[in-house]
């Protein structure tokens, strides 16, 4: 049994601050307990694996609180979830940051994001000029694609696409969720 408290941070608000957790619930059948302020909470075994990603990260380690719709939402209350939903937008525009929760390292989901963090890296330092070269070249082949002083990175584009059909992606929330964060929204894995 996991525990967690609340602690006061200061912070925008009165009470604080918060951080919005972006996330798949997975299987409601497979469930985890976990307790929050001292009550037994039964959550499902993906956002178990989110908070135990996420206790160690700054935002939370700092006693930033975290939106989490399952906890933070009566799930017995329709009235209540009916309210909640019409302010999600609310909810994630005026959260600190919104983390992304994947879920857990599979299937090599490391090499995607290694992949993710050289491309972002290789486009900052020539505004993707080697993109630009690739696309008017005549290679064909999206796996050839790599920055210039990189190895072969054909094990990561299987890893992203991998990644990429994940069930986080499928959810139409996200979209929503995303969108009006302030600010980029940091991405955990596993």
């Amino acid at each position: 049994m996991e525990y967690a408290t609340i602690r006061e941070v200061p912070g925008r608000f009165d009470w604080g601050d918060y951080v919005a957790l972006s996330y798949t619930w997975g299987d409601p059948k497979e469930t985890r307990e976990i307790v929050v302020n001292g009550k037994s909470v039964q959550v499902t075994v993906n956002l178990e694996a989110a908070l135990r990603a996420l206790r160690d990260k700054a935002p939370v380690k700092a006693g930033l609180k975290l939106w989490i719709d399952a906890l933070c939402i009566n799930q017995d209350d329709n009235d209540e979830k009916g309210v909640q939903v019409k302010r999600m937008a609310d909810i994630y525009r005026q959260a600190f940051d919104v983390v992304v929760w994947l879920g857990p390292e599979a299937d090599e989901s490391w090499k995607a994001l290694k992949l993710i963090e050289i491309l972002s890296d290789s486009w900052e330092k020539d505004q993707g000029k080697w993109l630009r070269e690739y696309l008017d070249s005549d290679e064909n082949s999206l796996f050839k694609l790599r920055p210039p002083n990189e190895p072969s990175l054909i094990g990561c584009w299987h890893a992203l696409r991998n990644l990429m059909f994940r069930p986080y992606w499928k959810r139409v929330w996200i979209i929503q969720e995303l969108v009006v964060s302030r600010n980029s929204s940091p991405v955990l894995c596993g």
